[in-house]
């Protein structure tokens, strides 16, 4: 589905800068029968318009993701910083799978760094979280187009739609 400039972007400046640094991400997809596949994502980027995000999946230990991002392009992309709990998903579709690049490399090390330091302030060593975040070695860029976001901080706003409205 091609980008439609006339409207402005899912997400805002706000939104932007929440996602990238000190959350923790999960990456769903689903099979042909819609048996759900979850995966950790290591890191993310967003485009410079707010239109694309690029998510950072490992090969190794994201394969059946990968395999139903391949096949059907739906992804569901939830992000929530661990300190407050403050949670966004996004859904959209596939648009590309490819190599990182080094601007990717530089963008997950940063995350990496800034989810290690956000754990800790939470009393959780740094061996423990990067330990979670094993598998940034082997690496893939999914960049996909947000077309629907929601508020999932637990509490009364908790599942309602959020952004531009088509």
């Amino acid at each position: 589905m091609p980008t439609n400039n006339k409207n402005p972007p899912l997400l805002t400046e706000a939104n932007a800068a929440f996602l990238p640094h000190r959350t923790s991400m999960n990456v769903a997809a689903r099979d042909a029968q819609n048996r759900p596949a979850v995966a950790r994502g290591l890191g993310c980027r967003v485009s410079a318009d707010r239109r694309k995000l690029t998510v950072y999946l490992s090969t190794t230990h994201s394969a059946q993701v990968l395999q139903c991002l391949r096949e059907n392009g739906a992804i569901a992309v939830a992000v929530t910083r661990p300190k407050t709990h403050e949670t966004l998903q996004l859904k959209g579709m596939v648009l590309d799978i490819a190599p990182l690049t080094a601007d990717d490399r530089a963008a997950m090390i940063a995350y990496q760094d800034s989810f290690v330091d956000e754990l800790a302030q939470i009393g959780y060593r740094t061996e423990f979280t990067r330990t979670l975040l094993a598998g940034s070695e082997h690496c893939v860029a999914v960049v996909f187009e947000p077309t629907e976001m929601f508020n999932q901080t637990p509490g009364p706003k908790a599942g309602e739609k959020m952004g531009a409205q088509s």
